[in-house]
């Protein structure tokens, strides 16, 4: 290493008026940088994006023309040695750059012209020590025009001198750290902030960081580069354009390695991108609210455009397609509607949409031609049923507001169980107010003695009453509540039910005078003869209660042989004016070949009995 070169007090005063008049060779201080603001929250406005100052004057030099003409001037020809090393002593003296450069050449033109006197050689060393001193003081500040001016001179003095190489190594090195900052400059302002080659400004200034690692112009540069990727990116993503503000974040990324402002940035986009997400679901969800399902499809693109978790985009379209086939419910949900006239109707289970096959296979024990052919039906709509079989009370407020009359009442009579013959017979006097043996029932069971018209009509006040469409379910509706899911011979298997299943003929159970049945699922019993209260055996899968026992039911069905010419969709299979209507379900005294999912009878709309009650559906 060389030993600096400090000059003495003299020089520094030339230092000083060097800055102060623009000495060739000094470059003027960088210009203070523009301030520039990272937004300090995601929310809000856009922020303004600024565009990165730079200081074009920073690496250049003023040269003014005058001053190196001065310096190149002939000097007196004819001198004598004495007037020589005056002269130059008068020069050096000075400390002033162009000073020692002119003393130095008249030395050497002197040592040229054959003085060898040692006086004028340690001269010329003196002067180009002071002139190498300047030269280094110039590139410390990116100004390599003195030394490109002065290297000639120096290597005229002494080319193999480690001084003289030494600038010679450092000025190729300012060079091409100064042209590099000269590019960036330019690429910079031309707005090729960052890039793939090697032609932006970034890649400019890492190149100007090998020659000079700890250059405080280069690290400013970076700095405003990053800064401007940083606000362009949060600017994009409050303009919901990700991509671009990913982009922009990554170009960041690569301007300083490990930046945190640039960590610290991309969490705040992050947060932007999810506040947007939750603003295009609430916009979605509004949509679907107000039953516009074809306006919330259609945010979801935009919704799509943003997600980072497709989760979102899943969720979304999961809600758009509840609304499709429940409106505003969902699988599962329970639901009562208020009555007009003061409480509340029934309670109902939301049913799942799906598919099932309907009727019994070819092969299956007990089947009847009836159940057949076996077809898949596909439930697109979801729809509501009750959870448990209409009651008494229930249907006893709907006869207190209307004064309905029904079947059993006009006909004043209906099908009862005779203990003493073990039979059904038909009872005079016998209403809705009745239970299984004619006796008065509880409020809480089943309502009996109901004909079809009668269950209808009461659908038809339900819906009145609430105003939503309250009905009575299609025969599929039931077979596909009833299997809800399953596709073995019983909705609980192909064998003997677990216990507490449903309220059924088992062998264990008996009447009150000791009769037991003569066809019932061996070893089980419920602990009922007849009708037990709605509700006290385990709800199935989809959440109704007594589907396959307890009592059968009424569906809206007209009755045909077989399912040749069924719907697929649900619906109920009507034909206007028909006589006979379709039971479902197996009863209290059902055998287990009638407790079968697949199992059904027919009756006459007008047909009361202890055995067969119902219950509602209801459209959502």
């Amino acid at each position: 290493m060389l030993r600096r070169f400090r000059p003495c007090w003299p020089v520094w005063v030339a230092l000083a008026l060097l800055a102060g008049c623009g000495e060739a060779g000094h470059a003027p201080p960088e210009e203070a940088p523009a301030e520039v603001v990272l937004p300090m929250a995601a929310d809000g406005p856009s922020a303004p994006v600024s565009v990165v100052a730079f200081e074009p004057a920073s690496v250049r030099e003023t040269t003014p023309g005058d001053a190196e003409s001065e310096d190149d001037a002939a000097e007196p020809a004819g001198d004598s040695t004495v007037a020589l090393h005056a002269r130059a002593e008068s020069l050096l003296a000075s400390g002033k750059r162009m000073a020692s450069r002119r003393a130095l050449r008249i030395l050497l033109d002197a040592r040229d012209a054959g003085d060898s006197e040692d006086l004028t050689l340690t001269l010329a060393a003196r002067a180009a020590a002071t002139l190498i001193e300047w030269d280094r003081l110039a590139l410390e500040h990116d100004a390599p025009g003195a030394a490109t001016r002065d290297l000639p001179l120096l290597r005229r003095w002494h080319a193999d001198d480690p001084q003289v190489l030494s600038l010679a190594t450092e000025l190729d090195r300012v060079q091409r750290l100064v042209a590099a900052l000269e590019r960036a400059d330019r690429l910079a302002s031309a707005g090729h902030l960052v890039g793939p080659d090697q032609d932006n400004a970034s890649a400019q200034l890492h190149r100007a960081l090998q020659l000079d690692p700890a250059h405080a112009g280069v690290q400013r540069r970076l700095e405003r580069i990053e800064t401007t990727l940083l606000q362009q990116a949060f600017a994009a993503a409050q303009e919901e354009a990700f991509d671009r503000a990913e982009t922009l974040l990554a170009d960041a990324g690569r301007v300083r390695a490990d930046s945190a402002r640039v960590q610290d940035m991309a969490a705040r986009v992050v947060e932007v991108r999810e506040r947007h997400v939750e603003r295009w679901r609430i916009q979605i969800g509004d949509r679907l609210a107000a039953g516009d399902i074809v306006g919330a499809e259609a945010l979801l693109p935009s919704l799509d455009a943003i997600v980072l978790d497709e989760r979102d985009s899943t969720a979304a379209r999961a809600d758009i397609e509840r609304v499709r086939h429940y409106g505003a419910y969902d699988a599962g949900m329970l639901l009562a509607d208020p009555l007009a006239s003061g409480g509340l109707g029934p309670g109902m289970v939301v049913m799942p949409v799906g598919r099932f096959a309907m009727g019994s296979p070819r092969g299956e024990a007990g089947r009847q031609s009836n159940e057949g052919p076996r077809h898949t039906v596909r439930i697109t709509r979801g729809f509501a049923l009750a959870r448990t079989e209409t009651t008494v009370a229930q249907f006893r407020t709907f006869v207190d507001a209307t004064g309905y009359r029904t079947t059993a009442q006009k006909a004043r009579r209906s099908l009862v169980y005779d203990e003493r013959s073990g039979a059904l017979v038909e009872r005079r006097r016998i209403t809705w107010r009745d239970d299984y043996a004619g006796q008065i029932a509880a409020d809480d069971a089943p309502v009996l003695h109901v004909s079809w018209d009668d269950a209808r009509a009461y659908a038809q006040w339900l819906a009145q009453q609430t105003g939503a469409p309250y009905r009575l379910p299609s025969e599929t509706e039931f077979e596909y509540a009833l299997r809800a899911g399953s596709t073995s011979i019983y909705p609980w298997g192909d064998d003997i039910p677990p216990p507490g299943t449903e309220n059924l003929t088992g062998g264990l159970d008996q009447s009150p005078n000791g009769r037991r049945w003569s066809n019932a699922f061996a070893g089980y019993g419920d602990g009922f003869w007849g009708p037990a209260p709605v509700a006290r055996f385990a709800s199935n899968v989809f959440g109704v209660n007594d589907l396959n026992g307890n009592v059968s039911e009424w569906v809206e069905d007209c009755w045909h042989d077989s399912y040749s010419r069924a719907p697929r969709d649900g619906s109920a299979w009507v034909n206007p004016g028909c006589a006979q209507r379709v039971v479902r379900g197996a009863s209290w005294a059902s055998s287990p070949g009638q407790a079968r999912s697949a199992f059904r009878i027919r009756a006459a709309v007008d047909t009361v009995s202890a055995r067969v009650g119902f219950r509602v559906a209801r459209d959502l």
